[in-house]
């Protein structure tokens, strides 16, 4: 369901969603908590079989930030670059349908604060690992403290390509806030490991990013995703 948009948000917030009927709400959900309301939503449906598409459609008639396109289903790259193509935010963001925000309805308006007064073209936060069992078991103290702050590109790619799950350091593409024109030219590509081929050419580009040292992202570990 496409609307007319009578002026460019702040945010573009892009969901590709596929069979994720169990956990699109509470996804959707945790990001209509944020105070910072001058986004809008972009929810990608890829060919769900089940009834994901009848409850995002159901969100879309509630809340005019929020804008529906349905698809066959051709992965998540090709929904995200859906997304893309029909983002007009001076920003942009991705969450996964299963994964959610923590309760903390100041994400967005912190990470637009860091972004604008340190002059970056990226903000990162930290990955909080939730497991099957519903625990979080990513332990604050094992963070380590170079990771943070302002840097370049190359500077965030080395540490970042020794993190893992364990640390908070990750080379996924949700924990992320974007100049929608640092990344715009950047499709993704393929079915599996897309996050790991496009954040390589994000980062391989001169600019500068900040990461805060704060759980803004909860990734829910899913047995039936495709990786």
């Amino acid at each position: 369901m496409q609307k007319l948009r009578i002026q460019a948000p702040i945010i573009s917030i892009i969901i590709p969603a596929y069979n994720s009927e169990k956990t699109i709400n509470r996804c959707i959900d945790s990001i209509l908590l944020q105070r910072f309301s001058d986004f809008e939503l972009l929810l990608i449906d890829d060919g769900s079989t089940d009834s994901t598409g009848f409850i995002i459609d159901s969100y879309c008639k509630k809340d005019n930030r929020i804008h529906v396109f349905h698809t066959k289903n051709f992965g998540v790259s090709s929904a995200r670059n859906l997304g893309l193509r029909n983002a007009v935010g001076k920003w942009i963001t991705f969450v996964d349908s299963d994964d959610y925000l923590p309760d903390d309805p100041t994400i967005y308006s912190k990470a637009i604060s860091i972004l604008e007064n340190h002059d970056v073209d990226i903000v990162t936060w930290l990955w909080q690992f939730q497991n099957e069992e519903g625990k979080l078991t990513i332990d604050p103290h094992k963070i380590p403290t170079f990771f943070c702050g302002k840097k370049s590109m190359l500077e965030f790619a080395k540490g970042l390509y020794y993190g893992s799950y364990a640390n908070g350091l990750v080379v996924g593409v949700c924990n992320k806030l974007y100049k929608r024109d640092y990344i715009k030219n950047i499709p993704f590509e393929g079915r599996i490991y897309e996050d790991d081929d496009w954040m390589s050419q994000v980062l391989a580009k001169t600019g500068k990013i900040f990461c805060e040292k704060k759980f803004w992202y909860i990734y829910v570990q899913n047995n039936t995703s495709l990786t």
